[in-house]
Order: structure tokens, then C-alpha cells, then sequence
């Protein structure tokens, strides 16, 4: 590469982000939609439904600094 710049930065984090959520999005409509709609009331989805619940409920900053000082 002879150039640099910003530009292919921009272009690969937009990209990049775009397939991300283009394969995620879908993926946690469906999942949500099936949760909700026709999973069964057991243990799983209760435990599910907690872990949910408390991933919610915790600030995204938080997830970042654990991942921040695991590695």
C-alpha cells in the first residue's frame, strides 16, 4: 500500500459494522420473536430470560472495562 490516510479506516469499520449487524440483527429478531411467542415455559428459558434480564441491567461500560482487564 503506498497511500495511507483515514479513509480505508473509515470504509473498513463501516463495513465491517454493517455485516456485523446484517448478520446479528436477524439472528436476535428471530431469537427474541421465538423467546416470546413459541418457546415453551421451562427451566432454560427462565434461565434465559434471567440472563437477559441481567445484561440489561448492567451499563455496556462496565462489559468493556471486564474485557479491558481479562486480556
Amino acid at each position: 500500500m503506498k497511500e495511507g490516510g483515514i479513509y480505508p479506516v473509515i470504509v473498513g469499520t463501516v463495513g465491517l459494522t454493517l455485516g456485523t449487524a446484517a448478520f446479528s440483527l436477524p439472528i436476535g429478531i428471530a431469537a427474541g420473536i421465538f423467546l416470546s411467542e413459541y418457546a415453551a415455559r421451562s427451566r432454560v428459558t427462565r434461565l434465559i430470560r434471567l440472563a437477559i434480564s441481567n445484561m440489561a441491567g448492567v451499563p455496556s461500560i462496565v462489559y468493556g472495562l471486564l474485557a479491558w482487564r481479562s486480556s
